[in-house]
């Protein structure tokens, strides 16, 4: 049933009800209820003095609190947002910001020069909380725009998403009834800003009463420092894409305080269920963030997206009539979650805006046609089969492979291309985009990839690119994806190629070529050309971390690791610790205790081991000593060189897969020979 509330009016709610309570939390710093809703009322009412209301305002933004600020400040102005993300092209931030003809753009001070030749007036966020205290007049209606989400666009022109206080009131209120969102909830903010699913994270936590916790930039693919941070926090519920939730519950099943966990924007592959809850969601950007969602009880096969949040029909339909149970069709949804189309694109919103021929009811007057082929189970679940167009998510956002293809076809040389999805290896993996490239030259991969990032968002770069001598058709003169040659990379190889020389180096090489799923590259040849996506940077970080206790940063890691570059950081890592233990250890103590061998020293070892009759570890060496030198002399400096270093006369020992250093004693004399004397 309609309702003409909106988030502002739960929010002010919330602030009579608990004025002192955290409203949210970034880094260390901490504004309650009370402090949000002064400062986003002067925002507003700044806003007012400067444009109409209904106006759009742009909102460029980095990870901070005023992630929360900026936005809450415009709706109470009565305009609605644009998110901008910063990683976006200028061309296509450019575009955004003048088909939604935004008057004010609120930017962090470093970021305001990407869009510097933005017409309209710029407010740094630094200057937010000097606004003069104010008020802001009126109240947004339930059918006013909130907000505009940009997708894909087969053309290559981004779609503006028009989604109405209507709308995201309807969803948050049941998102936050369906994970179980109160007062005393703590949930992540972890999606990027222009994401559907922050708009889910930061109003199901205003209208909950919640606290919402900004994740760091520095932190969110670091998924050992995220559980930390899960942990040091109190993290009740949080919300990741897919493939990242993914990995997260299969390293930390046992997070302490997380209760729930709800994820989206992929299909859920199997894998051992986590001790919290674990929620399966799915829905386009036009119906916001999700409107069926399932909690993942057993491991099954194909874990299914579930039933409809309440407010929401669904439809499986086929040639425009609804299939039975058990059949495929195409999606259809409807309910007051359904967006009011596409901004300045009429032609696009009445094909997929629909009058519903199922059902009278006003609630549900509206359809939105996905274009998600799906079935209904006999349990009354519904199942994700596949797309019926060229559409596909990458790491949840949603892509048009003609958008891609166009732009690659603009790169100088390139006479055909097609670009496809494929699924990545491992559980918890994902999709990722293959491009089959024509050209009657040899195309350098990497200006490529750089001119396609140029134009387009990061996830819209091909992970792997090859050039081919044409592009296989079948009978119908469509593209024959069977016959496409398997999508792999070929290492990127550097000026002077040089293969893994000593045993880590050979541990580190087969650990990549399992998260990356190639081998052959060098030490110092680069992975990001290799295939080495954000996801895959992930399960390798992860990996790292667990056998070495290295922690990447992941704001570079992906593009610019080596091999070499990961064997530098363990070695850095090996002397940092030691350097600590020999600090903090008693001088006089620490040479009779075992001491864990090194990587590399591991490695020397376990080489060893296997080989015992090898000597290839063996150091000859012949010493000579001036003539009239006595082996009393020379018995004397050797014992004290052995009492000196304990380490010589040690043995090896094997603990919880850790390899130890033994110091020995020196129990007798030194056996020797007669020393030959040489002149």
């Amino acid at each position: 049933m309609k309702s003409d509330r909106t988030v502002l009016d739960a929010f002010r709610r919330q602030v009579e009800l608990h004025p002192d309570h955290t409203a949210i939390v970034y880094e260390n710093t901490r504004l309650t209820y009370r402090q949000v809703d002064e400062l986003t009322d002067n925002l507003a009412a700044y806003i007012q003095s400067r444009i109409p209301v209904k106006s759009v305002v742009g909102i460029m933004l980095g990870r901070n609190e005023y992630m929360m600020l900026a936005p809450l400040g415009v709706l109470k102005a009565c305009c609605a947002y644009l998110p901008l993300d910063p990683s976006y092209p200028q061309e296509r931030l450019k575009f955004m910001t003048q088909d939604a003809d935004a008057k004010i753009l609120i930017a962090d001070e470093d970021l305001i020069p990407i869009l510097a030749d933005f017409e309209g007036e710029t407010l740094k966020t630094s200057d937010i909380r000097k606004l003069h205290p104010g008020k802001p007049q009126g109240q947004p209606a339930a059918d006013d725009l909130f907000i505009l989400l940009y997708t894909s666009g087969t053309t290559g022109t981004p779609k503006g998403c028009m989604l109405t206080h209507r709308n995201i009131f309807a969803y948050c209120s049941h998102n936050a009834e369906n994970i179980g969102l109160d007062a005393d909830s703590r949930i992540t903010a972890y999606a990027s800003f222009g994401f559907d699913a922050f708009v889910s994270d930061l109003y199901s936590s205003l209208i909950s009463g919640g606290t919402l916790y900004v994740i760091p930039e520095r932190i969110r693919l670091n998924l050992p420092a995220l559980h930390a941070y899960f942990e040091e926090n109190g993290i009740t519920h949080c919300f990741m894409t897919t493939q990242v939730a993914t990995q997260f519950a299969i390293n930390y099943p046992d997070c302490k305080g997380l209760k729930v966990m709800y994820t989206g924007g992929e299909k859920m592959s199997s894998f051992p269920l986590p001790h919290y809850r674990l929620f399966n969601c799915y829905g386009p950007t036009e119906t916001i963030c999700y409107v069926v969602s399932e909690e993942v009880k057993v491991q099954e096969e194909n874990i299914p997206i579930g039933r409809p949040l309440p407010g929401i029909k669904t439809y499986v339909v086929k040639d425009n009539q609804q299939v039975p149970q058990g059949e495929t069709g195409e999606l259809w949804i409807a309910g007051l979650q359904v967006g009011l189309g596409y901004l300045n694109r009429p032609d696009k919103t009445a094909e997929v805006f629909i009058d519903n021929p199922f059902d009278k009811d006003p609630d549900y007057a509206r359809i939105y046609r996905t274009g998600d082929i799906v079935r209904m189970r006999e349990d009354g679940k519904i199942e994700f089969v596949g797309r019926k167009d060229g559409q596909v998510k990458i790491r949840g956002f949603r892509i048009e492979l003609k958008e891609v293809e166009a732009v690659i076809r603009e790169f100088p040389g390139i006479e055909d291309v097609t670009v496809q999805a494929f699924d990545e290896a491992g559980a918890g993996a994902g999709k990722y985009l293959a491009a089959y490239i024509v050209s009657s030259k040899e195309i350098d991969i990497q200006e490529l990839n750089e001119f396609i990032a140029g134009k387009k968002p990061p996830y819209m770069v091909p992970a792997v690119t090859m050039q081919i001598e044409s592009i296989p058709l079948n009978v119908n003169q469509k593209v024959d994806v069977k016959a496409l040659p398997k999508p792999e990379p070929q290492a990127k190889k550097t000026e002077e190629h040089v293969a893994p020389l000593n045993v880590l180096e050979e541990e580190l090489s087969a650990l990549i070529k399992e998260s990356v799923g190639i081998g052959g590259f060098g030490l110092t040849d680069p992975l990001y050309f290799s295939g080495l996506s954000s996801i895959a940077a992930l399960r390798l970080a992860t990996e790292l971390y667990n056998r070495y206790g290295l922690e990447p940063d992941m704001n570079s890691f992906a593009k610019t690791a080596s091999l070499q570059s990961i064997e530098n950081d363990l070695l850095k890592l090996v002397f940092s610790q030691r350097g600590k233990a020999q600090e903090a250890a008693p001088e006089e103590d620490a040479a009779d205790e075992p001491q864990e061998l090194t990587f590399q020293q591991t490695g020397l070892y376990l080489d060893c081991v296997k080989n015992p009759s090898s000597t290839a570890y063996n150091l000859p060496c012949i010493l000579t000593f001036p003539e009239g030198t006595l082996a009393d002399d020379v018995k004397k400096a050797l014992k004290q060189i052995l009492e000196a270093h304990p380490a010589v006369l040690g043995n090896f020992e094997q603990r919880d897969g850790k390899v130890y250093l033994i110091p020995g004693k020196l129990e007798a004399d030194i056996p020797y020979t007669q020393l030959k004397s040489e002149e």
